[in-house]
């Protein structure tokens, strides 16, 4: 799935980009896991915008 690879993707940029700070994530993204080793392991923040419903 997306949501496994976003560990090495992610893990990846941290490397590489050193100013990044904010991560945006659709629906797919939303588990606990990911974003809790984003928050703390890279200790970056990040947003799941919400789908409103019509």
């Amino acid at each position: 799935m997306d949501r496994d690879g976003a560990f090495f993707v992610l893990g990846a940029a941290s490397a590489l980009c050193d100013r990044l700070q904010l991560i945006w994530a659709d629906m797919g993204y939303r588990g606990a896991r990911l974003k809790t080793w984003v928050e703390q392991g890279l200790e970056w923040t990040v947003r799941t915008p919400f789908r409103l419903s019509l």
